[in-house]
């Protein structure tokens, strides 16, 4: 394997010496490709970059793995806090990169591109990172590609180069360094090492250490490797401090900050718990282990398998237990298991909202009981095994002619009713061999909370869970205040359905409980009272069924947003997932 490196660094002052000015980078490492060779290497160094940078400083945005979503939601998260800090930026990518008609993209690890005619749709071109930072405010600018190597795309690509391509027209006042000359590809683990030997170095000049870089890479190589330059530097930058002030130091009192939450990962098959690179331990089928005392902030954990590797990027909060559930099985399909479920333990909250919409209020408290919830939305393909349609005949029920969204066993469920929806509950406890919930037909449907089947969650324990349970942290959305990262709304969807699982999961451990599909919910809708109320479940009688969540086609719905809908209509953005008790 070889790699190629690209650095761009633009500053805007005369003289940049970078001590106690804010500092804020994103690091990416991607290296488990679904369409193009694994790469051992890029995480381990983005985790080492990292840890450098916040040694250094640096405030640092961390993704490991990243899809195009993901990639495009952390630089969405970095431009967000360059305009409210400034200072420096920092951009660093290792993985697979490619130079298609003199522009360079990062490839993220579901890109499936056949040939150089797909890049521009399928990868990340870094005008997008260039773009975070002119927009941003940032004084200075450093962009570090670490793309693995030369042209992975499959077949004869006659636009698609070695190497990365030259800047044609850098900013003033920047300098712009290639681990080995432009156009040309590099040894494996030469500079970006030689790099970080020299990186917190106090009193080194960029220059100086770039220096030392060459020399380095140049030696190791045996004369085969030379870093190439393009100057336009008019300022000195030290990233680590000038040293100036070592003469005049007094002693300082430092409070470690310090502070630690805890990660429950649970698996449905057994395998190998990784951290950040470091191997935890192994996790038997259908069991879990807790990580403790975890420093708060973006983590990666995957767990690998016998056959593959699972990963999720997570974050961790103070004195918090988040909970990942890793949903792969050997042997795929089924009917969803108590194993593809969260626990969510029952307890009081706020229902409502005082700054939502007429019918979020009044706000008014409610306890539920703890229940097991769906960790996704009932897919396309466990809805075929249980009932045996496929969403295509869902579609025909309504009208042939009528627009079908993206099909596959992963996406979401939709074009089912509530009555559907409830009889997929009972058709799935009687596969499980649990005692089905509802009885009676049509509107005469009653609903028996004290047995064990699957059911639909109550509006109240879909609220509470949506807003992390006992473990909320308050966010306006399920599991953040950054929409584009917890939802897949009109914003972000192309306007239409993705995978479940795709976005960041909530504080329980759930995901899509904000956008991709509605949720159908087993309340008839009507207006909140003031009331304290216990294991609420609705009206009696009403005209529509509560749904919740939003959808791929509406702006975003924060966690207490009410929808409602006939019963017996059919939409292409409504879904649901199921509930049971302990």
């Amino acid at each position: 394997m070889k790699k190629f490196f690209f650095l761009l660094l633009i500053s805007y002052l005369s003289i940049t010496t970078i001590a106690a000015e804010n500092k804020t980078a994103l690091v990416i490492g991607n290296g488990a490709y679904s369409h193009f060779s694994e790469l051992s290497n890029p995480k381990s160094e983005a985790i080492e970059m990292k840890n450098a940078l916040q040694r250094l400083g640096f405030d640092v945005i961390l993704l490991l793995d990243g899809t195009e979503d993901q990639i495009l939601d952390s630089l969405s998260e970095f431009e967000t806090k360059l305009e409210q800090r400034g200072g420096l930026a920092l951009f660093h990518y290792g993985g697979h990169g490619v130079q298609v008609n003199g522009s360079n993209y990062i490839i993220p690890v579901e890109a499936d591109i056949p040939d150089e005619r797909r890049v521009k749709s399928r990868a990340v071109d870094i005008d997008e990172v260039l773009g975070v930072m002119d927009v941003s405010g940032s004084q200075t600018n450093i962009v570090i590609l670490d793309a693995c190597r030369n042209n992975p795309l499959p077949g004869a690509s006659r636009n698609a180069s070695r190497g990365l391509a030259v800047v044609i027209d850098p900013p003033s006042d920047s300098i712009i360094v290639y681990s080995a000359d432009a156009g040309t590809t590099a040894q494996d683990g030469l500079f970006t090492p030689a790099l970080l030997k020299y990186l917190e170095t106090p009193g080194l000049e960029l220059g100086s250490l770039l220096r030392k870089v060459r020399t380095d890479v140049r030696t190791a190589s045996g004369g085969n490797q030379r870093t190439g330059e393009y100057n336009q530097l008019e300022s000195e930058v030290y990233l680590a401090g000038n040293g100036s002030d070592s003469g005049n130091r007094t002693p300082g009192f430092v409070v470690d900050e310090s502070i630690y939450g805890s990660v429950k990962v649970s698996v449905e098959e057994g395998g190998t718990l990784f951290l950040n690179g470091i191997r935890m331990g192994d996790i038997s089928s259908s069991r879990s282990a807790t990580l403790s005392d975890i420093e708060t902030g973006s983590h990666f954990i995957e767990i690998r398998y016998s056959d593959k590797t699972e990963s999720r990027n997570i974050n961790v909060s103070e004195n918090n237990t988040l909970q990942v559930h890793f949903s792969y099985r050997s042997s795929e399909g089924g009917p969803l298991n108590t194993e593809g479920m969260i626990p969510v333990t029952g307890g009081t909250f706020s229902m409502g909202s005082s700054r939502g919409n007429d019918d979020e209020i009044p706000v008014h408290t409610v306890t539920v009981s703890s229940f097991h919830m769906g960790l996704y939305e009932v897919t396309q393909g466990e809805w075929e095994s249980v009932m045996g349609a496929t969403v295509v005949h869902q579609r025909d029920k309504v009208n042939p002619d009528w627009n079908l969204e993206a099909v596959g066993s992963n996406y979401p469920m939709y074009y089912i009713n509530w009555f559907e929806a409830v009889e997929y509950c009972n058709r799935i406890s009687l596969i499980a061999g649990l005692t089905p919930v509802y009885s009676g037909r049509g509107e005469n449907i009653q609903m028996n909370m004290e047995v064990n089947g699957y059911r639909l969650a109550t509006e109240a324990e879909w609220e509470f869970a949506a807003r992390g349970g006992n473990a909320s942290l308050g966010y306006d959305y399920s599991g953040s205040n950054n929409l584009d990262s917890a939802a897949w709304y009109s914003g972000n969807s192309g306007a239409d359905v993705h995978p479940v699982g795709e976005k960041q999961a909530n504080e329980l451990g759930l995901y899509d409980m904000s956008g991709n599909v509605w949720e159908w919910c087993w309340d008839w809708y009507g207006n909140y009272t003031s009331e304290y109320q216990i294991n609420p479940f609705g009206f009696s009688s009403g005209s529509n069924r509560v749904d919740r969540g939003g959808s791929w086609g509406d702006g975003g719905s924060q966690s207490t947003f009410r929808g409602n809908l006939n019963p017996y209509f059919r939409y292409t953005d409504v879904g649901f997932r199921v509930v049971r008790r302990p």
